[in-house]
Order: C-alpha cells, then sequence, then structure tokens
C-alpha cells in the first residue's frame, strides 16, 4: 500500500512538473510574439486550465485510509493529498500547526487528530425487503474526494487597490471578476445544465444529475427574498461538526472553533444587516451527527416556525502532511476562501427513495444564487459549489446552505475574516428581487 501511495506522488510530481513547465513556455512565447496583453488573458486562461487539469489528477490519485478516535470509532477518511498545488496556487503558505479539536463526547477534553475529508457522511441504502422512514438517516463514512482549490488563484503581491461596487479589486481578482462575469453571461444566453454543472460545480462520481432539478432558468430565477421580521428569528446557524478547530486554536477555547466563526456570523448578520439570528451550537457524536443534528432541526424549527434559512457552518479538512495555506484577499484584508456545499438525494449506486428532499430545488438555487452574487462581487472568495449524494439534512428548510469556511490550516483571524463578506452575500440573496429575470 505505500508503495502504492508513493507511485501515486511520484507520478503526479512528474505530471505537474511537465504542465507547469508546457505552461510557462506558452506563456513566454506569447510575450515575445504577442505582447503583454496577450501575455495577461493567456496566464488567466492557462490558469484555469492548470486547476481543472490538477484536479483531474487529484481526484484520480487519492485514496483513503480510516482509524478509530480514541474508543469512540469516529472515522475519518485520509485522502493522499498531493503537493503539486504549491506549484499551481500561486499565494501559499506553511504552517506547522497541528489542528486541534474538542472530543465530540467530552466537549472539556483535547486532542490532537486528523479529520480530512469528514463531510463525506453518506445514507446507508435499508436492506433488501426493508424500508427506513425518510427521518431516520443511517450515517457511515463513504470514500470520496476532498474538494480541491481547482480555479483559484492568488497573487502574493497586490496592485493598489481600486473600488469597485463598494469593494476594493486588485488587478488580479478584476482580471478574476471579468472571466466570472463572463461565464455568467454565459450562462444566461444558454442556460445550458452541462454549462452550469462543468463551469460553477464539482460534482461527486457518485451523485446523480437529473433534469428535472437542474433547472437552470428555475435556479437562477427563483425567488428567495425575505421578508425582514426582527422580533422573531428567521436565520438559524448550527454546526453538525462543532469541534471543528483550526491551525491556532487554543486548546479549550469554543471561540477558536467553527462556533466561534459562526457567532462572527451571526453578529454581523444582527448588528449590520438587522436580522434576528439563533446561533445553536450543540456538539454532537462525530459517528452519528447528522442522525443527531436532525432531531434537533425538527424540533427547533416547529417550536420557531419563522426560521426560514439555516446555514451549518463548517470548516474543511485536509491531511495533516498537506502544508498548503490557502487564502484570498477582500478589500484588502486576508482571509480564508468559502465553499456552497448541496446534496441532492441522488446516488448512482443506490435507490434513495426513502431519503427524499422536497426541498432540492430550492437548496440548490439558494447556493447557487449566492455563488453568483460572490463571484461578481467577491472575485477569489469562493470554491466550486460542491455536490454530493446524500441529503446532509437539508430537506427541513429550502434555503439551507451547508458552507465549508477555510481549512485546518487556516487561522481563526482568517475564517472569521471571511464571516463578513458572507454575511453581504446570504443578505443580498435575501433582499434583492430576482436580478435574473423572470
Amino acid at each position: 500500500m505505500k508503495s502504492q501511495r508513493t507511485m501515486h506522488r511520484i507520478q503526479l510530481l512528474l505530471k505537474t512538473c511537465f504542465i507547469v513547465v508546457l505552461t510557462y513556455i506558452v506563456i513566454l512565447l506569447s510575450f515575445l510574439f504577442f505582447g503583454k496583453d496577450f501575455k495577461q488573458n493567456m496566464t488567466s486562461l492557462l490558469h484555469t486550465t492548470i486547476g481543472k487539469i490538477s484536479n483531474s489528477i487529484y481526484c484520480s490519485a487519492s485514496s483513503s485510509l480510516s482509524y478509530s478516535l480514541n474508543n469512540n470509532n469516529a472515522h475519518t477518511d485520509e485522502l493522499v493529498y498531493s503537493s503539486f498545488y504549491s506549484s499551481v496556487i500561486k499565494y501559499v503558505e506553511t504552517s506547522g500547526s497541528d489542528n486541534t479539536a474538542i472530543t465530540p463526547t467530552n466537549p472539556n477534553k483535547i486532542i490532537i487528530y486528523n479529520d480530512s475529508n469528514e463531510d463525506t457522511e453518506a445514507i446507508t441504502p435499508p436492506p433488501s425487503g426493508q424500508s427506513l422512514a425518510a427521518s431516520s438517516d443511517a450515517i457511515v463514512t463513504e470514500d470520496g474526494n476532498l474538494s480541491s482549490y481547482d480555479n483559484i488563484f492568488f497573487e502574493n503581491e497586490y496592485d493598489a487597490q481600486t473600488a469597485f461596487a463598494s469593494h476594493e479589486l486588485s488587478s488580479s481578482a478584476k482580471q478574476t471578476q471579468a472571466v466570472n462575469n463572463s461565464m455568467i453571461n454565459n450562462l444566461l444566453k444558454n442556460m445550458d445544465r452541462n454549462y452550469l454543472i462543468n463551469n460553477f460545480y464539482r460534482v461527486n462520481e457518485a451523485a446523480v444529475i437529473d433534469k428535472k432539478t437542474w433547472n437552470v432558468k428555475k435556479l437562477m430565477q427563483q425567488d428567495l427574498t425575505l421578508e425582514k421580521n426582527a422580533s422573531k428569528p428567521q436565520i438559524l446557524i448550527f454546526h453538525t461538526h462543532a469541534h471543528e478547530a483550526f491551525a491556532d486554536s487554543k486548546a479549550g477555547a469554543r471561540s477558536d472553533t467553527v462556533v466561534g466563526v459562526g457567532e462572527e456570523l451571526a453578529s454581523i448578520l444582527r448588528d449590520k444587516y438587522g436580522y434576528n439570528v439563533m446561533h445553536y451550537y450543540k456538539q454532537y457524536n462525530f459517528n452519528t451527527a447528522y442522525n443527531e443534528a436532525l432531531v434537533d432541526l425538527n424540533r427547533i424549527v416547529k417550536e420557531n416556525p419563522s426560521i426560514k434559512i439555516i446555514i451549518d457552518l463548517h470548516r474543511d479538512g485536509v491531511s495533516t502532511s498537506c502544508k498548503t495555506h490557502t487564502v484570498c484577499k477582500v478589500d484588502g484584508k486576508k482571509m480564508a476562501p468559502i465553499m456552497f456545499f448541496n446534496g441532492v438525494s441522488r446516488n448512482k449506486k443506490a435507490s434513495l427513495n426513502f431519503h427524499t428532499n422536497e426541498n432540492l430545488q430550492t437548496n440548490l438555487a439558494f447556493s447557487l444564487q449566492m455563488k453568483l452574487y460572490a463571484m461578481k462581487t467577491f472575485p477569489e472568495f469562493t470554491k466550486k459549489n460542491f455536490i454530493k449524494s446524500f441529503r446532509y439534512n437539508m430537506h427541513v428548510v429550502g434555503r439551507y446552505s451547508l458552507v465549508e469556511v477555510g481549512d485546518n490550516n487556516n487561522t481563526v483571524a482568517e475564517v472569521k475574516a471571511a464571516m463578513t463578506p458572507l454575511a453581504e452575500i446570504i443578505d443580498h440573496v435575501l433582499s434583492t428581487p430576482n436580478e435574473y429575470g423572470n
């Protein structure tokens, strides 16, 4: 097994070196023959191409391991995370800090552990001849691909900031914004499902994309605005994995975990945008987290029918052997990028009739419209939306979003800083009449 992983890494390194060398030869030739402007355009195009090729190589070479955490049987997948991203992503830092986290069963006990790819829980299909109630989710850990950083490129050197739509953008961000706007305009013109999937999403190979649900026009034009009522809770922020922490999290400090990041988001939504926000941060057993969380979500929504938006805020996970430190800049401030995540209740391997989601199209519309606004306003802030097979409790309400902020190589300050643009993105979709026509 070790030799196989070593061979995978060697192959990845060789392929990546070839791609990088070829890329810069093309850039050099374009500069010599066509001038500076052509070079810049080619650089942007080749960056996107490298991201897609690298992501393809990475996914094909990833493998998974699982182990038990203490005696809790909390399984995790450790991917062979290729080191070639340091040559694809221009702005990288290294961090020697291990990830500190609170054990699911004991909030006061601190351990060090590697929990990469922890959001790949899947719903086990019922045994042959048996049925499983829609409210009962049998959670297991499924082998899968870790969401990558494809199409995200950050520069160490930023030009003088230029105000744009009340936000400052570097020259790199303005180039990315131009590409993003072109993609969105093309999508508006053709309303093509394949174009949407290929350019705005990463889809796990087990997930099914069906024509009825993925109606591009409906996803883009669905009205998601909300009449604000500060007298009752309308937004619920919670954490299926409340133990998730960051590179410099202090042992035992809840404010340094994803819970503290959720409180930052809640505070901005309350103080700046005037929403009544409930923040719920009970900690669940890792193995059965989605089961346990569903019970609480159903109860909270039943007790508070005014809740129309649920944000399940997570931190992405990478192997502790991966030292790539991925950040972006918004208004000149360094922060962690985010990713919107959807479960589609569709699996190529098994029937999910017992695991339906009547709110699926609204779930998808909510994350897509947030992604589109982010691409236009904060062009380097979001990764591609990620699609997996199962439901992840997203059936509870229509405007439900699972958001991954940063990873275990990011600092607490970087992930908390990301809550300012995320709050604006959420508010824009909830308060702005549909901008893509009817």
